[in-house]
């Protein structure tokens, strides 16, 4: 993947003088990195349907509001915009997490690279979430320290995940 390969190194630098976590912990954390990419898919396809729902009942409210304009609780046409940049990077954060299900359950590192897009696509989410009222700074910072905590548990284990045989490749390519 073209996004894995130009940022993988540079954020794996940041990572490099990280704290080594034990081997064994290393296997428990690989094993259960399926499962946590399928919850966090639900959750992040739930919370892109919370926001989607948000934007959509404060956009009725405004209608029914003849002083919609001096109405704290307005969304302007921006925090309209980067709500919905929100919805759409959460909702593809959702689908990747669960395209990378099966990859991760059979250790390739096709599910190793989907689970990185999913971590620099919330980086994103992070920095959209800077611009829309009353999210701010703490959803920002929130979801860096989630991206920073993935980061360094997927380079944790990045070892654990191989590249595919030629005959498994066949297999997914059909």
């Amino acid at each position: 993947m073209y996004i894995v390969k130009k940022l993988e190194p540079k954020v794996a630098k940041l990572f490099r003088r990280s704290p080594r976590l034990p081997s064994g912990f290393k296997d428990i954390v690989s094993e259960l990195w399926p499962w946590l990419a399928a919850a966090f898919g639900i959750l992040q396809a739930f919370n892109a349907w919370e926001l989607w729902d948000l934007t959509q009942a404060v956009t009725r409210m405004q209608g029914y509001n003849i002083y919609y304009a001096a109405n704290p609780y307005s969304l302007s046409s921006a925090d309209k915009w980067f709500a919905c940049v929100g919805i759409v990077l959460l909702a593809t954060q959702a689908v990747v997490l669960f395209t990378a299900f099966s990859e991760l359950r059979n250790r390739s590192v096709r599910g190793w690279e989907l689970s990185f897009v999913v971590g620099i696509l919330n980086v994103g989410y992070a920095i959209d979430a800077i611009f829309v009222r009353d999210q701010g700074f703490s959803t920002f910072l929130y979801n860096l320290v989630v991206s920073v905590i993935g980061f360094y548990l997927l380079f944790q284990i990045q070892s654990r995940y191989k590249k595919a045989s030629g005959r498994a490749r066949k297999k997914i390519i059909k």
